[in-house]
């Protein structure tokens, strides 16, 4: 009886962490030498349900700088193990069910932690959707030519180009990309995700110049010389230049 209650204790736990966490998905950005079944696997899942979450697969190649939406392992975690202990065991010919759960008081400090938890996920699961469709917008400009003072897919600039994709999906921006600089949360050097805006300091003194981090190194911007195009963030270009990169959601 002892390690049955220790048992449920723990799972008591559990299954307060998993509160609202079933349907959460992982981002991912895809890396050099991957393969849709090699992500698959690392990640637990299988292809098919890679290819349900990420319809837009049929249309783009398989490539590094490509983001995924995974299913979260945590959950599935939670729930192999809800499986393990609560289905009913043979044993020598007879049906056994486990032990009724009693009631277990749990303390404000674990009730505190769970609901953090339970945020993150929610918010992990909101930011996944939010960039999927946000970075499907900014590949649908792919091309589009450069303009100064542009704001249409007949021709834009670069923070014309960022404030358009990211009004596409709810998030308000300053016009100019020295004014975008002063918005959202600074984020280091080396933790860039996807979805954060990068700047860099080009034609003029100070961020001249933004773009959207697409993760794996590479940034989507409406650049001067090509047009809307994915750049590699440390390029002999703006590597040099780069001064920041900021995360709006």
């Amino acid at each position: 009886m002892g390690l049955w209650k220790k048992c449920l204790v723990e799972l008591a736990v559990v299954a307060l962490l998993c509160v609202g966490a079933a349907n959460a998905e992982t981002v991912y950005s895809v890396r050099d030498g991957d393969t849709l079944e090699s992500v698959a696997q690392v990640h637990q899942t299988t292809t098919e349900k890679i290819k349900e979450l990420n319809p837009h697969l049929a249309d783009k190649a398989f490539e590094p700088g490509l983001i995924l939406l995974l299913p979260d392992n945590l959950s599935l975690k939670i729930e192999r193990e809800q499986q393990r202990v609560t289905d009913p065991v043979v044993v020598a010919g007879v049906l056994h069910d486990p032990p009724k759960a009693e009631s277990i008081p749990v303390t404000a400090e674990e009730k505190a932690a769970a609901e953090k938890e339970r945020r993150r996920l929610q918010l992990a699961s909101r930011r996944g959707q939010r960039l999927k469709g946000l970075t499907a917008t900014a590949h649908s400009y792919l091309g589009t030519p450069y303009l100064m003072g542009g704001t249409t897919r007949r021709a834009i600039d670069c923070s014309a180009f960022t404030q358009n994709v990211f009004s596409a999906h709810g998030i308000k921006l300053p016009r100019t990309a020295d004014v975008q600089y002063n918005v959202g949360r600074k984020v280091p050097r080396g933790q860039e995700q996807p979805g954060d805006l990068v700047f860099f300091e080009t034609y003029l003194p100070g961020p001249s110049h933004v773009g959207i981090y697409l993760g794996n190194g590479k940034f989507i911007h409406a650049s001067s010389s090509r047009g809307v195009t994915i750049t590699p963030l440390n390029s002999y270009y703006f590597g040099p230049r780069y001064i920041g990169a900021k995360r709006v959601f």
